[in-house]
């Protein structure tokens, strides 16, 4: 096997079959300064729907000098072609749809993108064309291969795995496909809520809509139909995955090179009760493996993740009559679900897929770096040890700082495991002190999976939830909270547009939440509506000044601004 070696000493061993991930076109020569340039022999038009460059360069020049030319040999003749060409063929963010999908009778709407648009239009996007990877590798300090490094998720056992369970497509591009999920209480205030699961370089792909059913009596009855409710909406949503990730479809990147591509749905994102729905796990077990709920707490105690085919078995029992489903499904450890989305997608294990969440796991226990300066010497009563609790906390806070490492080694990791078990060695010093009863914490038995899943997917920036989360925060929490809770869409809707206009206003600062609202509030908005416009035209008559015959001068289109992690 050759190997590379890169910036820092790093060495890299490419997959087995060179053809992996390899381009159906000539991939081009890519350098900081460029974004196009195609290899010699290559019969690729990057700058499609426009015949050729010169086409785009005059394009370019038009729609900006607001001059033009009829007499050139281009695809457009005119101003109006040219808008038409714009309006319909260049690449945008896909429209969502609207569908009805029918649970227990009753009928919700599901407003969502076509994913396979969705992978599309990030998979093209010039500002990612530099980024892209397309094949798996291992990644190692050392020629002798015995240091091993992982970061970003092409250098993950998950990537080589599948790729050879693909190997009858030797020249398949494996693209994953992570669904970020995050109950988003859009209007808390009027016990409505939905899901939109995406931030910067993530596309917002359905808003799932939720409901309390209070007209099912059964309250077991009743959590049972929500969840179904939402995996037939995931099912609708997720189902072109089906066909895309066996047979693979062919994608052109940002730099206009096409490989053959098999979109697979490989992680999920969300915090605890979103991982409980999407398994069927249920409450106060680990929604990954099968260790009892009154082992959670032990650090020795063995585990194995979830028999996917022992869960899809019981599930294939839906037609056999509920109370042989219903026996079924207990006894392969989830809930009676019918037709999870995850059932018949290729490649798929959901157990597996379930991702450490750092923002609920780790971000939101760091307050406990402030006991360090409280504990140290503290006399404890009992005469009980205080370096035991000293022990455990320092255990829990490495752990929390290791687990969040951008790149790591197969040393780091052993200095994870570590950590946890340190603090896991010494935490019945909280039951000593009558603090706790037992620490059988699903949160908390999480942290033994860490490890595994850096080694399979990579470090754990490449799932955080804390992408989704935040445009929760900013655009839903933060606006209602600055409201009186009345009339609270205005209100909501003139915070936000106050907090941009501050932001805008001081582009080169970095402002603090408190700073930024103090500066909204002293912006005045002398309106109750504003008109919105998509889109600008200027018109004109003909050269006669006949007012029926109005020709497209120039356009101007509204589009939101797009950023790059």
């Amino acid at each position: 096997m050759n190997s590379q070696r890169l910036q820092d000493n790093i060495v890299v061993i490419p997959y087995l079959d060179t053809r992996a991930g390899k381009p159906i076109t000539g991939r081009p020569t890519r350098c900081a300064n460029a974004t196009y340039g195609l290899d010699t022999g290559s019969t690729v038009n990057i700058y499609a729907p426009f015949a050729s460059q010169m086409d785009w360069d005059i394009a370019k020049w038009a729609k900006l000098c607001v001059l033009f030319s009829d007499r050139l040999e281009l695809s457009y003749k005119n101003s109006k072609e040219l808008n038409k060409i714009i309006d319909k063929d260049l690449p945008g963010r896909p429209k969502f749809k609207c569908k009805q999908i029918i649970v227990a009778g009753e009928a919700f709407d599901v407003f969502y993108r076509d994913i396979i648009e969705c992978i599309k239009v990030l998979y093209s996007d010039p500002d990612f064309a530099n980024f892209l990877v397309f094949a798996p590798e291992h990644h190692y300090t050392d020629e002798d291969q015995t240091v091993r490094l992982f970061h970003d998720m092409h250098t993950g056992q998950w990537w080589w795995d599948t790729q050879c369970l693909i190997k009858d497509c030797p020249g398949a591009t494996i693209i994953p496909v992570i669904i970020s999920s995050d109950k988003t209480q859009v209007t808390m205030f009027r016990n409505k809520s939905a899901y939109p699961p995406s931030r910067h370089a993530h596309i917002l792909l359905a808003y799932l809509p939720t409901t309390h059913l209070e007209h099912i009596v059964n309250k077991a009855s009743r959590h049972c139909t929500v969840a179904n409710l939402y995996h037939a909406c995931m099912s609708r949503i997720l189902a072109p995955l089906k066909t895309a990730g066996i047979d693979g479809l062919m994608m052109s990147s940002g730099d206009g090179v096409q490989c053959h591509c098999h979109p697979l749905f490989v992680c999920f994102a969300g915090d605890y009760p979103e991982q409980l729905l999407a398994t069927g796990v249920k409450a106060m077990e680990c929604p990954k493996c099968d260790i009892p709920t009154e082992e959670l707490g032990s650090n020795t105690a063995p585990f194995k993740i979830c028999n996917l085919h022992a869960v899809l078995d019981a599930l294939a029992r839906v037609d056999d009559g509920d109370l042989a489903f219903v026996q079924a499904c207990r006894e392969a450890g989830i809930k009676p679900i019918i037709h999870p989305y995850w059932e018949d997608l290729p490649h798929a294990n959901i157990f597996q897929a379930i991702t450490p969440d750092v923002l609920h796991q780790i971000y939101q226990v760091k307050y406990a770096g402030f006991l360090l300066g409280i504990i140290i010497n503290i006399r404890l009563p009992g005469n009980l040890a205080s370096s035991r609790l000293l022990k455990a906390i320092c255990g829990l806070l490495d752990f929390l700082y290791l687990a969040q490492y951008p790149c790591h080694s197969s040393e780091t990791l052993l200095l994870l495991d570590e950590a946890c078990a340190l603090f896991y060695n010494n935490k019945d010093i909280f039951i000593d002190l009558g603090i706790r009863n037992n620490f059988n914490l699903p949160k908390l038995h999480s942290g033994r999976h860490y490890s595994t899943m850096i080694q399979t997917f990579g470090t754990t920036d490449n799932y955080n939830t804390e992408y989704t989360e935040r445009l929760h925060i900013d655009l839903a929490k933060d606006a209602y909270h600055a409201t009186n809770h009345k009339d609270e869409f205005t209100q909501m809707t003139k915070t936000a547009l106050a907090r941009y206009i501050a932001q805008q206003q001081n582009p080169n600062e970095a402002i603090t939440r408190q700073c930024l609202e103090k500066l909204a509030a002293g912006i005045h908005l002398p309106f109750h509506a504003v008109p919105v416009h998509h889109k600008i035209k200027w018109l004109s008559t003909d050269a006669q000044g006949h007012g029926d015959l109005l020709v497209t001068v120039d356009s101007i289109h509204a589009r939101p601004h797009r950023n790059a992690l």
